[in-house]
C-alpha cells in the first residue's frame, strides 16, 4: 500500500512539473501580441527527436550545425572575443518537402537543451493594420525573454520574398522590414 501511494504522489509531482513550464511562460509574455506565441514553445525535454536516433544519414549537415549551433550554446565563451567566432544568426534549411528540415531543426533544439518554436507565414500575418509588425516583433521579443530557442519558420520564402517589387504590398513590405530588424 505504501509504494502504491508513493507512485501516486510521484505521478502528481511530475504532472505538476510538466505543468509550470506553459504556467511560467504565460508570465514571459508581456503583451496580448506574445501570449499568441505561448502555445508554440515545445521544451526540449518534449521534442522527442534525435539525431543519432531519428536523423538518417546527413552527417556533413549533423556536423555543420552543431559546429555553427550547438557548439556556440552549450559553449558561449568560446565565441565571445572577436567577429570571426561569432554564432551565426540564422540557418536556412532549404529542399524539397519531405525531406527531413523540420526534422533537423527539432533534433537541433533537442541537442541544444533549447526551447523549440515553430513558426508558420499565417501565424505571423494578421488583416488588422500594423498587427502583423506587431506580431512579428512579438515572436522574437518573446523568444529572447525565453532565452535559448530555436525559431522554425516553415515556408519563409511565403513570408520574405523579394524585396522591393512593383507588385509588393505596403504591409508585407512593412513585415517584411520588421521581421529583418528584429532578427538582426
Amino acid at each position: 500500500m505504501c509504494s502504491l501511494e508513493l507512485a501516486i504522489s510521484r505521478l502528481k509531482e511530475q504532472e505538476i512539473a510538466a505543468k509550470k513550464p506553459s504556467q511560467n511562460l504565460k508570465y514571459l509574455a508581456k503583451d496580448e501580441y506574445e501570449i499568441n506565441f505561448v502555445s508554440a514553445v515545445v521544451p526540449p525535454c518534449e521534442i522527442g527527436v534525435k539525431f543519432d536516433d531519428d536523423v538518417g544519414a546527413l552527417e556533413d549537415v549533423k556536423k555543420a550545425l552543431n559546429e555553427l549551433v550547438i557548439l556556440p550554446m552549450q559553449r558561449p565563451e568560446l565565441f565571445s572575443h572577436g567577429n570571426l567566432l561569432r554564432p551565426c544568426k540564422g540557418i536556412l534549411l532549404f529542399g524539397p518537402p519531405g525531406t527531413g528540415k523540420t526534422l533537423i531543426a527539432k533534433a537541433h533544439a533537442t541537442e541544444a537543451g533549447a526551447n523549440f518554436i515553430s513558426i508558420t507565414g499565417s501565424t505571423l500575418t494578421s488583416k488588422w493594420f500594423g498587427d502583423t509588425e506587431k506580431l512579428t516583433r512579438a515572436l522574437f521579443s518573446f523568444a529572447s525573454n525565453l532565452a535559448a530557442v530555436i525559431i522554425f519558420i516553415d515556408e519563409v520564402d511565403s513570408l520574405l520574398g523579394a524585396r522591393g517589387g512593383s507588385f509588393e504590398h505596403e504591409a508585407t513590405r512593412r513585415m517584411q522590414n520588421e521581421f529583418m530588424a528584429a532578427w538582426d
